[in-house]
């Protein structure tokens, strides 16, 4: 069996790349790192632009289908849907960032609990797959339909095999769900610059380290080997000072500035 990792998949990503556009992942990987630096040192004031950015072109995407199912002009459908996403952006930001701060705390969570109490199940079901020759998980020739069936059904498998190892896995998942995600919704609405630093931390640490190693991977040899043994402590490094300095940039805190001296008037 073909483990899933990210160095994995962009090989898979690279070896279908036509030539001819060769230099678009490298180009790509450089905006994202400039993207991902903006989001760290000043998302979070961006915050209800991005948001209203994403909902802008998902409601464009959505009068395009619109258009399509009703038959109807796609210029003008196509501009209803993306003001009405701009509106609705706009207008509840700050609900879409509280949900996307209790959907961290609940990966924070379930991460703290996978790695406390699953550790060993995980790595049971792991060595299984192995001895029964499972099947290669990355394949960008199978159809996107087949894909998605097969990763649905070892994840259901998953379920069932963990539910049956650790008794309490499943009432435990559901009440860190909740608990987690009421938490972190609670801490968006109530605490709206600390959920605006924490989204752009969140958002711009992993943009920042993922576009890095898909820029030196392939042409720095250790590459796959440093980021595996100190990629964590890194993002979470770069994750803290994101967080502080984006806090403080939304708080006002400046250096004081002296007044001047007051020079004696010449007589």
């Amino acid at each position: 069996m073909n483990d899933f990792t990210p160095s994995l998949a962009l090989d898979a990503l690279l070896r279908h790349m036509p030539t001819d556009i060769a230099w678009v992942p490298a180009a790509a990987a450089g905006l994202a790192i400039v993207l991902g630096l903006v989001l760290m040192v000043r998302g979070a004031r961006l915050v209800p632009a991005l948001v209203s950015a994403i909902f802008a072109g998902s409601g464009v995407y959505a009068g395009l289908l619109a258009s399509q199912a009703f038959g109807t002009s796609p210029g003008p459908t196509t501009a209803a849907g993306g003001l009405i996403g701009l509106i609705l952006g706009f207008l509840f930001f700050r609900l879409w960032v509280a949900g996307l701060v209790a959907a961290l705390c609940v990966a924070v969570a379930l991460t703290v609990y996978g790695a406390r109490v699953l550790q060993g199940p995980l790595g049971e079901y792991g060595g299984r797959l192995k001895d029964q020759g499972g099947a290669q998980l990355v394949s960008l020739k199978e159809p996107a339909t087949t894909q998605a069936a097969a990763w649905q059904a070892a994840t259901a498998e998953l379920w069932t095999y963990l539910g049956e190892r650790v008794p309490t896995f499943q009432a435990s998942f559901y009440a860190i769900v909740i608990s987690a995600g009421v938490a972190g919704l609670l801490l968006g609405l109530l605490l709206p610059r600390v959920a605006r630093s924490v989204c752009a931390a969140t958002l711009g640490t992993p943009l920042l380290l993922a576009a890095a190693y898909a820029l030196l991977h392939g042409r720095w040899p250790q590459a796959d080997a440093w980021f595996d043994r100190w990629g964590v402590t890194l993002a979470a490094i770069l994750w803290g000072l994101s967080l502080i300095y984006n806090l403080a940039d939304m708080v006002g805190i400046r250096p004081k500035k002296h007044p001047p001296v007051a020079r004696p008037a010449s007589a």
